[in-house]
């Protein structure tokens, strides 16, 4: 995939190409094209000449009527904003034309986001929101904020929501909201950066307390569920744009199993075998059996002893 090479300067670095793709239907439709736009040809009323607006990375011109409703200051800055800076445009459409076009002043875009090589030719590598966003490899590498939100999104094959807000008097960003959600194990890395599943927070990005959280996380062996969240400015007159970058962590703590007594064997009563013998019916190979065997045969011989000697007397 090639992308369009987005001119503006360093500010414009990010080149956030949005759009909400529209289906064209037969009565008129209202859509919010969020992003910069390719090229741009004025509309001409006086002589009805058509003119077209490209929205999106590998879009396609589109028709706007000679007679299109282009509302101040859509009529005067688009022209100078082709190519450029983000920004978020309503557009009516009317049997697949554009008749309406108006600055509001936010949007946003909701894609997974991929890295793509080459994106604008040999070596200039870029992280692409579906069709709709780009972001430089060199910004994301060098802008931690950025590198939160884009960078660990491709690394995790998940979902960027991005909403930017835009000048209405202008049509010039300023301001930017996205949110990432991760999810797996958690590893911490001998130079402070810690991985999440696939991706990888940078540890600039990290503050003691979301640390702390990690650490748990990861000692404990759990997954866990992070939600990056970003808050940013674009000065365009300086080219800065800087994102802080917060994280809400949570995870389920393992129960400790509970458990199992161990059975233990109940005394036998005196005079009860282990296997519950009467006492009349004692084990022979007992110790009470023994006992009891031995006076028996005591008595059987002093039984013998008294008959002799009565017999002896009477003889």
């Amino acid at each position: 995939m090639r992308f369009p090479r987005i001119a503006g300067g360093s500010a414009l670095a990010l080149s956030l190409l949005i759009a909400s793709a529209g289906n064209v239907l037969a009565a008129p439709m209202v859509t919010v094209e969020a992003g910069a736009f390719s090229d741009f040809v004025a509309p001409d009323a006086g002589t009805s000449t058509p003119g077209s607006i490209t929205f999106g990375l590998n879009g396609t011109a589109e028709v706007i009527a000679a007679d299109a409703v282009l509302a101040p200051p859509a009529d005067t800055v688009l022209a100078s904003l082709a190519g450029g800076p983000p920004t978020c445009i309503q557009t009516t459409r009317d049997g697949g034309v554009i008749t309406a076009l108006a600055f509001v002043p936010t949007c946003t875009v909701r894609e997974t986001v991929v890295f793509v090589a080459d994106a604008f030719g040999p070596g200039e590598n870029a992280y692409a929101l579906g069709d709709r966003v780009i972001a430089p490899e060199t910004l994301v590498l060098s802008n931690p904020g950025i590198n939160a939100l884009f960078a660990t999104a491709a690394d995790a094959g998940a979902e960027l929501s991005l909403t930017f807000t835009v000048d209405t008097g202008t049509g010039l960003p300023f301001a930017l909201d996205a949110l990432v959600q991760l999810n797996g194990p958690v590893s911490m890395l001998g130079n402070g950066d810690v991985t999440v599943g696939p991706a990888t927070l940078l540890a600039v990005n990290i503050d003691a307390a979301e640390r702390a959280m990690l650490q748990q996380a990861a000692d404990l062996g759990v997954d866990a569920a992070v939600e990056v969240h970003g808050a940013g400015s674009l000065d365009l007159s300086t080219g800065d744009i800087t994102v802080d970058i917060t994280l809400a962590i949570t995870f389920a703590v393992p129960t400790a199993p509970t458990p199992t007594p161990t059975p233990t064997a109940s005394p036998s009563p005196i005079g009860m075998s282990d296997t519950g013998t009467a006492l009349g019916e004692q084990d022979q190979g007992s110790p009470l059996g023994f006992v009891v065997a031995l006076l028996g045969f005591i008595g059987f011989i002093g039984f013998i002893g008294r008959r002799r000697a009565q017999g002896m007397t009477n003889g």
